[in-house]
């Protein structure tokens, strides 16, 4: 049975403790000079603080050599320039932006459930194919189907700038900023990797099991339904009623509205577990492992 990997936290002279990470994450604020080798760090297999250089962290320094550290009377007299802070992130309460976008995403799901019942009921005969493809093209249809969609994007980039504000709150620096978290969806290129990078920080901080598949079908489900989108704007005619094959322009269709129902769901799962997640760690209601005082 393999060891369970221990989790860390650091506590730095004048600041709150701050954690829970892995090793891997620790590597990682040592990289950025957030933590040095005399930060205090404690986790359940030592008794008390420790400077970092005496736990089994010990590895990530490598073969540098330890320095000491110094001592107030070391320290210079003359007035030096303040020391720069990094930027303080606040915590926020998620919870209500949570349960609307939650709600939202199954408001969405509705009209594509509709679209998805009209195919199915269509599918034995041209002419109800015919006629379901034009009510789903109509523009009350189309109304009915943008509205919720847009509520749900704003709501979702609203959720996710609050999560990763409060993910640098707790955890410290991740690799895309609060602001990243949202405007990397409309930068070419990065919006390939960038949002997603950003959802797995999220589940990492707050889940923190290990496990991405949630985060991963999310987002394979979302590519998927732009790709299936981009193949019917160009490769198809702009309407039904101009389409040389009916059944090719049908099941081009069919295949968009249940990919797009899988990504509605997913998105569905993967903001419940997060919210849920985030709560537990944020919320009074958290009983974390009591640790001793620094």
């Amino acid at each position: 049975m393999s060891e369970t990997q221990a989790i860390w936290f650091y506590n730095s002279e004048g600041e709150d403790r701050k954690g829970p990470f892995t090793e891997e994450q620790m590597g990682a604020l040592l990289t950025a000079g957030v933590v040095n080798a005399h930060t205090k760090v404690w986790s359940e297999k030592i008794a008390d603080w420790t400077p970092l250089f005496r736990t089994d962290l010990r590895k990530l320094l490598g073969e540098k050599t330890i320095e000491p550290p110094q001592v107030a009377s070391e320290a210079p007299k003359a007035s030096v320039a303040p020391v720069t802070i990094p930027v303080s992130y606040r915590v926020y309460d998620n919870r209500l932006v949570g349960k609307l976008l939650y709600w939202a995403l199954w408001v969405c799901m509705f009209p594509t459930a509709v679209a998805g019942y009209m195919l199915l009921k269509a599918r034995s005969d041209d002419q109800l194919r015919f006629n379901a493809l034009t009510v789903l093209e109509s523009e009350l249809f189309t109304m009915i189907y943008a509205v919720p969609s847009l509520v749900a994007l704003i709501l979702w980039l609203v959720w996710k700038y609050r999560a990763t504000v409060t993910a640098h709150a707790i955890a410290g620096p991740q690799s895309v900023t609060p602001a990243g978290a949202v405007y990397w969806y409309f930068v070419p290129v990065m919006w390939f990797w960038k949002p997603y990078e950003a959802m797995k920080n999220l589940h990492s901080v707050f889940v923190g099991n290990g496990n991405y598949e949630k985060v991963t079908g999310w987002w394979a489900c979302f590519w998927g339904v732009l790709g299936i989108s981009f193949i019917i704007v160009t490769l198809l005619p702009e309407s039904v009623a101009a389409a040389s094959n009916l059944s090719s322009y049908y099941w081009w269709t069919v295949v968009l509205i249940v990919l797009e129902a899988i990504q509605v769901y997913a998105a569905i799962e993967l903001i419940k577990e997060i919210t849920t997640a985030e709560t537990a760690r944020t919320g009074p209601q958290n009983k974390s492992q009591p640790l001793p005082s620094a």
